[in-house]
């Protein structure tokens, strides 16, 4: 299950994208509220390419899964920006299941038990990723931050600035 989020702004769609990319220098002036550090949340890692948009939770391995944020940036008729994201679980490649049971299952047909080792990983990966998808992101605790996180990127460059002051309220 993902979170949805449509935010419209009177910024234009480069304003909105640099400051959603000048997010990722949180590695150097952290931002992240000392609860969500305490759960495991280091830092984001943001990455920004053409009008898409990727943030990513960098946490310690005691957060186990975090959510990340996908999103792309378009023009309105108008002048303004319509931001549409979503926050999901992150998922396995799909590439790597069907490569793990194809191999998987040549190998085991040619009677080597290393296909069946594979074919097993090919299934275990799949559950893994289906458990993933299931999990509720409302119910995780970095997910609302994502969220807040990227509206105080737009908010801030509706207004002009570079975005501190709202990060360093988050």
């Amino acid at each position: 299950m993902a979170t949805e989020l449509t935010i419209e702004s009177a910024a234009s769609p480069d304003a909105v994208l640099a400051v959603i990319a000048r997010d990722d220098r949180s590695w150097r002036d952290p931002v992240v509220p000392p609860a969500l550090r305490e759960a495991g949340l280091l830092r984001l890692h943001v990455a920004v390419h053409g009008p898409r948009f990727h943030v990513r939770c960098l946490c310690s391995r005691q957060a186990g899964d975090a959510p990340v944020l996908r999103g792309e940036v378009a023009s309105r008729a108008d002048g303004g920006t319509r931001v549409r994201a979503r926050i999901e679980m992150p998922t396995a490649p799909k590439g790597m299941i069907v490569a793990f049971a194809v191999l998987g299952t040549a190998l085991l047909a040619m009677g080597q038990w290393l296909g069946l080792a594979l074919a097993g990983l090919a299934g275990t990966t799949a559950l893994v990723d289906a458990r993933r998808r299931r999990v509720d992101v409302a119910r995780q605790p970095f997910a609302p931050y994502l969220a807040e996180r990227l509206r105080a990127a737009v908010a801030a460059a509706a207004d002009g600035n570079d975005g501190d002051a709202e990060a360093g309220a988050a």
